[in-house]
């Protein structure tokens, strides 16, 4: 069962339309590399309940817990 939390999200945590804004990607490849990362145990998913409209609604939050890195290498030669 998931874990719902009401109020303001902890600081760090965003929802997926926010992270495609900070990424600069769409939402859809936003949401896909979120879920890469919680996978790969880069990141965390909460639950919060969010006022949308007249209802709360739970919408998923994430948080990065460490640091991207990049699977390629960076010899500075293109390959």
């Amino acid at each position: 069962m998931q874990e719902e939390q009401t109020g303001r999200p902890e600081e760090g945590f965003y929802t997926t339309v926010e992270w495609a804004e900070k990424i600069h990607r769409s939402t859809p490849q936003a949401s896909r590399l979120l879920r890469t990362a919680i996978a790969d145990g880069a990141a965390e998913m909460r639950m919060y309940k969010v006022q949308v409209g007249r209802w709360k609604r739970p919408i998923p939050h994430y948080r990065l817990i460490q640091p991207a890195r990049s699977k390629r290498g960076c010899s500075g030669t293109a390959s």
